[in-house]
């Protein structure tokens, strides 16, 4: 494998979501009056097209200093009460990857919080594969989250890449220099990941495993 560092994306590419994460979602709209315009799951959906925080703030008509205000009443929300299935298959490839690559690291970046991935991740039995977990709790912005990763682990945005199911962090890892693999099980569908730039889409947890050692 070519990458030193492999970023996944926890809802919708590890974890079969979006129901759960609507749920979770309406709840947050039901307890924040602010969040009450979202009424739909494909108005959800829709904020990932970009920043999943910076899009709610737009949609409820919040500055973007209310950023780190919104995501931590979210927070509640989805610590207390969340629990998706783990996409069949999935553990198996990112098993493969942190047992047969030396020097790689592997980090969990989401939308989601650090309680809720760890969780999850212990209830995936994927805990021991991951060397990072960043939740939006460390910073709202994925763009800012990379590029302090890069530079921590001191690696090449060429170095890197992230396995994703949202045109959002497809845009957000292009900002940080980072190419992203789509797949084709999560939020958002193949054509609209290969137009956000996706460089490659996986069919299949097996597919993605033959992408990343391509």
């Amino acid at each position: 494998m070519r990458f030193r560092l492999v970023l996944f994306d926890l809802d919708g590419t590890l974890f079969e979501s979006e129901d759960e994460a609507w749920r979770a979602v309406s709840a947050a709209a039901k307890a924040i009056p602010e969040l009450s315009c979202i009424r739909t799951k494909t108005q959800m959906l829709r904020l990932f097209h970009g920043n999943f925080y910076e899009e709610t703030c737009k949609v409820a008509k919040l500055p973007k200093s209310k950023i780190h205000w919104l995501e931590k009443r979210m927070r509640r929300t989805f610590i207390k009460d969340y629990h998706p299935h783990i996409v069949p298959g999935i553990r198996q490839v990112v098993g493969d990857i942190a047992g047969h690559t030396e020097g790689m690291t592997i980090a969990v970046m989401s939308s989601n919080f650090n309680n809720t991935i760890k969780r999850l991740l212990r209830s995936g039995k994927m805990q021991s594969f991951v060397d990072v977990v960043s939740g939006a709790d460390n910073e709202p912005s994925k763009v800012k989250r990379i590029r302090a990763l890069l530079k921590k682990k001191r690696v090449k945005p060429s170095e890197t890449i992230c396995v994703t199911d949202t045109v959002g962090d497809v845009r957000e890892c292009r900002k940080a220099g980072v190419k992203c693999i789509g797949v084709s099980w999560g939020f958002h569908s193949p054509t609209m990941l290969r137009r956000a730039g996706a460089i490659a889409i996986a069919r299949t947890p097996s597919h993605l495993r033959r992408l990343l050692y391509a």
